[in-house]
């Protein structure tokens, strides 16, 4: 009769036991739950802190990241770095031949000692244009084989 009490006071000892795990596993679960999209946008908040901070290395890192997706593409000129330009304007690069199915948020790739220029479109992560450039005393960066290139299309090209 004493191992039959005993035999239940240990079956409700192990019936409480488990509800208190389910409890700690549960609340453990819920505050990972609560804190891991708290770290993230906290983190995202830091990052983007340091990029207004220091603006010209976020330049920086979005050229060497635009860098490496447009080097999955096509190959690159190895061992300088690219001007990148936006097109702001694309209304404005029609009359240029190279710009003729850009749209707005396109990027230029410029390699000035490679002599090369690289037309690339994020959103669809694809080469619109390649061409050969001529960067001649000061001027602004012309593609070779057009003519009027003028600083009203080069004005719809933001650095």
């Amino acid at each position: 009769m004493i191992d039959h009490l005993n035999m239940l006071k240990l079956g409700e000892t192990l019936k409480n036991n488990s509800k208190r795990v389910l409890k700690i596993t549960s609340t453990i679960f819920l505050l990972t739950l609560a804190v891991t999209p708290a770290y993230y946008f906290y983190d995202k908040y830091q990052e983007a802190q340091n990029k207004l901070v220091n603006p010209s290395a976020a330049a920086k890192d979005e050229t060497k990241e635009l860098v490496v997706r447009v080097g999955k593409l096509i190959e690159l000129p190895v061992g300088e770095e690219p001007t990148v330009a936006t097109v702001s304007d694309a209304e404005k690069l029609k009359g240029n031949p190279f710009f003729q199915t850009s749209q707005n948020g396109d990027k230029l790739l410029i390699y000035p000692n490679a002599k090369k220029a690289y037309l690339y479109r994020p959103s669809a992560d694809k080469i619109l244009d390649v061409t050969t450039v001529n960067i001649g005393n000061g001027q602004n960066a012309q593609t070779q084989g057009v003519a009027g290139a003028t600083d009203e299309s080069s004005s719809a090209v933001e650095n």
